[in-house]
């Protein structure tokens, strides 16, 4: 049984890489010869969800220890390999590959959305170690570009897509039960907004405030989707302090952690999404929901580019009238989910192109 080592940010509450993990192990899972260890910062919550091995990713023994058992090093889907957020979270990724290739074992990047790399010394790194990993996938035509300008030519590299398409919402009675659980009315129709807290620029939390008035004074109803809880919960309760008791009683925020076929089932009661979070257009896309993304990272704005979106706006310089514009010109736009159901069965198919590779990498 061949044994596959996963590393991602998992464990940490983020609906997205919850997603990526997921959608991962359903379709590893589809075939039985694969025994399955994952890197964790919740080993145990880990391995109580998804049934799995489960390890801690900070405990050096254990990590060292799974490295060494394993056959192939499975790093992502995610973004991984950056220095935006953190030096320290490349330098964890890229140690992970070295050690992995020290004890002479398979490195498969899969999935990953690569950069920004913004130190010339970081880029140099990155390279060298990429170009020892056997097979890389990319979920964005920008990664590719990227991988190239910094000198990563000698491992194959093909842009996929992100494997979060290919799942699905809960159904049925499970969809009923949550719908009744969250208070939600399936049948209102609402917006959805998937923020999150960013620094800059210093307006953004009072234009993403009047955002939310103008929506709720032409008549809609708002639903708010914290994709990393708690933090984008807490942050939705920061816009909504400013509105008044009609509006609030318009607005259903979900304050609780679900799962992401809880949230798929949800994005399904959306006219229109507004997501800033990737996954959050990732969700609007695989269920083909009307979706105006307000970017405010590169991987969101490269997405945007490769699915060709007319309209991906910017934290810096978006217009609230503008955005609304665009938001109401797409709800029962039927030319938009022909559009958006084209783009999802060319996702999907790039998606199976992930397990497919790993295929290759196990008749090596």
């Amino acid at each position: 049984m061949t044994k596959l080592l996963f590393s991602g940010y998992y464990g940490f509450d983020n609906s997205g890489d919850d997603a990526i993990l997921e959608a991962i192990l359903k379709d590893v899972r589809a075939d039985k010869k694969f025994d399955i260890t994952v890197m964790s910062n919740n080993p145990k919550k880990t391995s109580r969800h998804y049934k799995v091995k489960a390890v801690d990713r900070f405990y050096l023994k254990d990590v060292i220890g799974s490295i060494k058992n394993c056959d192939i090093l499975i790093s992502g889907g995610g973004s991984l390999l950056q220095d935006v957020t953190s030096t320290r979270s490349l330098y964890y990724y890229l140690g992970l590959i070295v050690l992995a290739k020290f004890f002479k074992k398979k490195v498969y990047l899969l999935a990953n959305g690569i950069g920004p790399i913004q130190s010339s010394f970081n880029r140099w790194l990155t390279a060298r170690v990429l170009n020892r990993v056997d097979m890389i996938t990319l979920r964005d035509q920008m990664s590719y570009d990227f991988v190239q300008e910094i000198g990563v030519h000698k491992p194959k590299i093909k842009v996929t897509a992100d494997p979060v398409y290919k799942l699905n919402p809960i159904q049925g009675s499970q969809r009923q039960d949550l719908f009744r659980h969250l208070g939600i009315d399936p049948d209102l129709g609402y917006i959805g907004l998937a923020l999150r807290d960013w620094p800059q620029p210093q307006d953004l939390k009072d234009r993403f405030q009047d955002l939310m008035t103008s929506l709720l004074d032409r008549g809609h109803h708002l639903l708010l989707l914290p994709l990393f809880y708690p933090n984008d919960a807490d942050y939705f309760k920061e816009l909504m302090e400013g509105l008044d008791p009609d509006q609030l009683s318009r607005v259903k925020l979900i304050d609780e952690k679900i799962s992401v076929a809880q949230m798929l089932a949800c994005v399904d009661c959306l006219k229109a999404f507004i997501p800033m979070r990737l996954h959050g257009l990732i969700y609007g896309i695989s269920r083909t929901i009307p979706t105006v993304p307000i970017s405010y990272d590169p991987k969101v704005d490269g997405l945007a580019k490769d699915l060709d979106m007319k309209a991906c706006f910017h934290i810096d310089d978006f217009k609230v009238e503008d955005v609304v514009r665009e938001v109401e010109g797409v709800i029962n736009n039927q030319e938009v989910v022909d559009f958006l159901q084209e783009k999802k069965k060319i996702l999907q198919e790039k998606t199976d192109e992930n397990r497919q590779i790993l295929e290759e990498l196990l008749e090596e």
